[in-house]
């Protein structure tokens, strides 16, 4: 009977399987395996026929690590992506070189590995771990949130009303460049940044108006998942005087819990933060926390980080008091790690400008500087 049952496993998935000890493991086999094979999105299926002598299992799938190329097999699983009896993306994490990942960062880097080719949508969708959407159809229903400013549920990205034609990304790139942002292609694909003809405040795609911009995802660092957005109007020619230079996702709660770039954040090395987003594209490894204090939501998704630096580069005309409270927060929710900040006044104050004014390679330095305690 059990020779059987995995025959049919074996044919209903086309792949190597594990074959069940005993009558209870058969049915929590089949149970598991079913689950997952029938809710998770179809491109884990495709990273299934990527992933050398690989195999599904009740935990999820298994097969040659593609960081360290360990091999698996039946009962000696080395690399391992696991996944919720209801499909949900878990996590992976290898036995051998002790490399893992979760959420939508995790996947690019094991898409990437596997010589993929992934859209930053799929890689949100296959990345959702949200039981109640169903299955893989994890599609948001995003109307039925629209007038609650504390809406706290995460969102596709990129949003699906957004019109990049080939001239307002062209405007944009030109755009990021007279801001001085060096590496401009390489960074609009890493952070998943858009350009668009229109906006919707409300996200929902029915409240459309003209507004040539730039969209930057702001995520939280314990799940990836995108949580809202904000815009930069590309030119202020023809922009009506009330019309705002910058317009965010409406609602509350998101801007105090998430961040720009803690997705892309390289944990081995010092965390920065800045305040807003062209800051964060001039300043290395930077989360940019949208205003000139830092939420106490903010800095539990920092510490969960648990990096062993953390350098506060808030702009030059924010006093060291209006956050010298938080330094100390973060140094007691991370044990071991060092929390510096850096001395403007040693770099030319205000008149010199917020990092983006400064650009790039001088905020390198600074941070380095700050690092050896150079001021």
């Amino acid at each position: 009977m059990i020779i059987d049952i995995s025959l049919l496993a074996q044919k209903i998935l086309n792949k190597r399987y594990i074959k069940p000890k005993n009558k209870r493991h058969v049915r929590l086999f089949m149970s598991n395996k079913d689950n997952i094979f029938r809710n998770i999105h179809p491109m884990w299926k495709e990273i299934a026929r990527s992933l050398r002598r690989s195999f599904w299992m009740h935990k999820g799938l298994s097969g040659e690590c593609p960081f360290c190329h360990a091999q698996s097999e039946p009962g000696k699983e080395r690399f391992l992506i696991r996944f919720s009896s209801n499909g949900s993306f878990l996590g992976y994490n290898c036995f051998i070189c002790t490399k893992w990942g979760k959420g939508s960062r995790g996947i690019k880097d094991l898409v990437t590995n596997l010589g993929l080719k992934i859209s930053f949508f799929d890689i949100n969708s296959m990345a959702s771990n949200d039981d109640s959407l169903g299955g893989h159809n994890k599609t948001k229903s995003i109307e039925n949130n629209l007038d609650d400013e504390d809406d706290l549920s995460p969102i596709y990205w990129p949003p699906p009303w957004i019109n990049e034609t080939d001239d307002i990304f062209l405007e944009g790139f030109n755009y990021l460049e007279k801001r001085g942002i060096l590496n401009i292609a390489n960074k609009i694909d890493m952070y998943g940044l858009k350009f668009s003809t229109v906006i919707d405040q409300k996200n929902s795609g029915s409240n459309l108006r003209k507004y040539p911009c730039i969209l930057a995802p702001f995520a939280k660092a314990t799940d990836n998942e995108v949580w809202g957005w904000t815009s930069r109007r590309l030119n202020d020619v023809g922009r009506p005087s009330n019309e705002p230079k910058s317009i965010a996702k409406s609602g509350r709660g998101w801007k105090s819990t998430s961040m720009f770039g803690v997705r892309e954040l390289d944990i081995n090395k010092p965390i920065v933060i800045v305040e807003g987003l062209f800051s964060s594209l001039s300043t290395p490894n930077s989360v940019a926390i949208g205003g000139k204090q830092i939420s106490e939501a903010q800095l539990n998704e920092l510490a969960s980080l648990e990096s062993g630096l953390y350098i506060f580069a808030l702009d030059p005309d924010v006093k060291p008091s209006v956050y010298a409270n938080s330094i100390y927060q973060l140094r007691q929710k991370v044990p071991g790690t060092k929390v510096l900040n850096v001395n403007w006044e040693y770099y030319g104050g205000v008149e010199r400008g917020d990092p983006n004014d400064r650009g790039e390679e001088e905020m390198k330095k600074i941070i380095v500087d700050t690092m050896k305690g150079k001021y």
